[in-house]
Order: structure tokens, then C-alpha cells, then sequence
């Protein structure tokens, strides 16, 4: 009996800790395509301990880049948005480039996704969740 009620404690301590885990509705690997060029990207959103969400996307086409390009930067969430700070853009054999503006990050939670409105060129980039971190 005592075996039991450990195990259902054990279950319900479980079930009660997930929540806490899912807390976090930004971490987690994405996909998306661009609907200009139609590459897939790649997002990951990581939290840090303490600061801001390491941001990195991996795209086979960059404006600035003659071909494939890794992002990386710094997110911080504000007004239940995430901002993308101190981006820059690595392209394959090149020197990286500190780029801006920076860019907004939005959460769609019915559709398991966030986009980015990209300014330079008023499109949107739906990025779907293909794994969740934590």
C-alpha cells in the first residue's frame, strides 16, 4: 500500500511540475519559410540563466550574404513580445555584419507558432515549433 500511494504522489508531483516546465512559451527550435525566396529557416530561441534568450537562425539565403547566413542575437521579451537586440549576420566566408533594425518577435499560442514582421521589406515569416525546449 505504501508502494502505491509513493507512486501516485510521485504522479501527481509530475503532473503538477509540468505546467512549470511549459512556462516558457518562447524556447524551442522553429521552422519557417521565407515567402520571399521560399528557403526554409531554421529558429532557436534558448533561455539563459540569468538575461536575455540566445537567438540563432540558419538560412541558405541572406539579403546581405551570397548564400547561406547564421544569425545570431540577443532576445528580450517586452510587452509580451520578443525583441531581437545586437543582431548580427554571419555569411559563409565573410566577416560578420552588426545589423539593424532589430527585429519583433510574436507569439500566435492557438497555432503553436511566432512570426516576425521584417521591416525592411513589410513581410512576415510564420515560424512553426518543432521542438520544445526545456
Amino acid at each position: 500500500m505504501k508502494t502505491r500511494t509513493f507512486v501516485s504522489a510521485t504522479t501527481a508531483l509530475g503532473i503538477l511540475a509540468v505546467p512549470a516546465l511549459a512556462a516558457d512559451n518562447w524556447a524551442g527550435q522553429y521552422e519557417g519559410v521565407d515567402p520571399l525566396t521560399g528557403a526554409t529557416i531554421s529558429l532557436r530561441i534558448e533561455p539563459q540563466q540569468v538575461g536575455p534568450y540566445n537567438i540563432v537562425v540558419n538560412t541558405p539565403q541572406h539579403s546581405l550574404c551570397s548564400g547561406t547566413a547564421k544569425i545570431v542575437g540577443t532576445g528580450v521579451i517586452e510587452d509580451d513580445q520578443m525583441l531581437r537586440l545586437d543582431t548580427v549576420v554571419n555569411c559563409a566566408g565573410a566577416e560578420p555584419i552588426l545589423t539593424s533594425p532589430d527585429i519583433v518577435y510574436f507569439q500566435d499560442r492557438d497555432q503553436e507558432m511566432i512570426y516576425a514582421e521584417v521591416p525592411t521589406d513589410n513581410r512576415r515569416i510564420n515560424y512553426y515549433r518543432v521542438h520544445q525546449q526545456g
